[in-house]
């Protein structure tokens, strides 16, 4: 079967562990960090519950609804989370299967692997989970003002199904956000699932029965670029809630780039539309206006602004960071600086630094620099055979490729985890915060 296989059975495996539901802050600060909650399919179930309810409440305290309005939101929440439940029900049984068919040797059937930028997922379809329900009008904003926030969600994420606005998301704040400009009834599907390296991810696709697609995508990101020079930002806001990369170290460091994720095509017309720029073997643009266009972005949002500060997901946190800059994060400590130098040979002829990441909880890599992204993927190939997930990042002018630390465990060698605890040892000696000493006192039990 292979090393898929065995990456398939992790994610199974963790996807069906046993874990506790996240409290409501926790739920808050990682939908405010990454749009999405990670961890095992009970966690990320009951994480999504939670925010359900958490974002209902504080919609009915801020917005002045009518009976009839206040039912049909709490209508939908209920409908939401029951196709939740349907959706999780239905997994264990599958995930089930297919660790079964694992254990007997077999590859299950139905199953799509995708790799992106060195990160490998697998699509579980199942059977759709559907209900049909109704989102109230939040907004009670003119049409003209509602179509401005549309036209950016259908130059991103939007789709048109039998002539209807539709819209496919694995972040359930996205749910929400895409429907308040889209109110009414409204079909909502959940059919696949996504085994990603953080766990299990739902994919929801939502159909707007009441409202009929005017745009196809490349005139509606026309138009966003049109408005954008104008002066006019809302179609710019949802352009960037739908298809905007976040990139924290940016306003960390006081970079105020609006970077948004465009295919080679679209890119190219853009460019000589509007005014922004693009790196090279990039698939972005970013806009240009800096902390400026942060603050005008969030000032043209409006009432929706008062909506996505009740979801707080991370892309509107990003913008706000303008005006309350994060905290810097403590930079990744390199094994081969002046300090501490760790290398290792997971594979013949190939030879890469141990890196000790202090970030999001800790991490050891195993990493290896390359000038060209063909460079990249020829070592990730080599990696791949030997049963190895090499991951790929651009890093300054070339590429990185690296092992996290799940894949560096694998390593059989004696010798290799011998230099391993030496050079975390060592780096434990050096440390000089608390916080650094138990992320690496962690990271030696895990390869003792």
């Amino acid at each position: 079967m292979g090393s898929a296989a065995d990456e398939l059975r992790q994610r199974l495996e963790k996807a069906l562990a046993p874990q506790k539901p996240p409290t409501i802050e926790e739920v808050l600060a990682e939908i405010g960090r990454r749009g999405v909650l990670s961890g095992s399919l009970d966690r990320v179930v009951e994480g999504y519950k939670t925010y359900i309810s958490h974002v209902t409440g504080k919609a009915l305290e801020v917005f002045k609804l009518s009976d009839r309005e206040a039912k049909a939101l709490q209508s939908f929440s209920r409908d939401l989370t029951s196709v939740l439940d349907q959706v999780r029900e239905k997994s264990r049984q599958v995930f089930g299967e297919m660790r079964r068919e694992i254990d007997r040797g077999h590859m299950p059937d139905g199953i799509k692997v995708v790799e992106y930028e060195g990160h490998v997922s697998f699509y579980v379809y199942l059977r759709r989970r559907s209900v049909y329900s109704n989102f109230p009008d939040l907004l009670k904003i003119s049409k003209e003002e509602l179509e401005k926030f549309q036209i950016g969600w259908r130059a991103s994420d939007e789709a048109a199904v039998g002539g209807l606005a539709a819209m496919g998301t694995t972040q359930p704040w996205q749910v929400f956000a895409w429907l308040a400009t889209r109110p009414g009834d409204v079909k909502i599907e959940v059919g696949t699932m996504i085994l990603t390296r953080r766990g299990p991810s739902l994919m929801f696709f939502l159909t707007s029965l009441d409202w009929e697609q005017r745009w196809d995508k490349l005139s509606a990101i026309r138009q966003v670029a049109k408005y954008i020079q104008q002066g006019e930002y809302r179609s710019l806001l949802t352009w960037w809630l739908g298809d905007g990369s976040v990139k924290w170290s940016f306003v960390e460091k006081r970079h105020y780039k609006l970077r948004i994720a465009v295919g080679e095509e679209v890119k190219k017309v853009l460019l000589s539309e509007l005014s922004g720029y693009a790196e090279r073997e990039e698939h972005y643009i970013y806009i240009r206006g800096g902390r400026a266009l942060f603050k005008k972005v969030i000032e043209a949002a409006g009432r929706y602004g008062e909506w996505l500060e009740i979801l707080g997901p991370h892309k509107w946190l990003y913008l706000k960071a303008v005006y309350k800059p994060r905290k810097k994060r403590t930079k990744p400590t390199y094994a081969g600086g002046r300090r501490v130098r760790g290398l290792i040979e997971p594979v013949p002829g190939v030879v890469m630094n141990l890196l000790v990441v202090f970030n999001e909880g800790g991490a050891l890599w195993a990493t290896k620099y390359t000038a060209t992204r063909e460079e990249a993927e020829k070592l990730a190939t080599m990696l791949r055979a030997y049963g190895f997930a090499p991951r790929i990042v651009k890093q300054g002018a070339g590429y990185m490729v690296y092992l996290p630390t799940n894949e560096v465990r694998k390593i059989a060698s004696e010798n290799v985890r011998k230099t391993i605890v030496h050079f975390l040892e060592e780096k434990l000696r050096l440390a000089t915060t608390q916080k650094h000493k138990t992320i690496i006192e962690n990271l030696i039990k895990k390869f003792n």
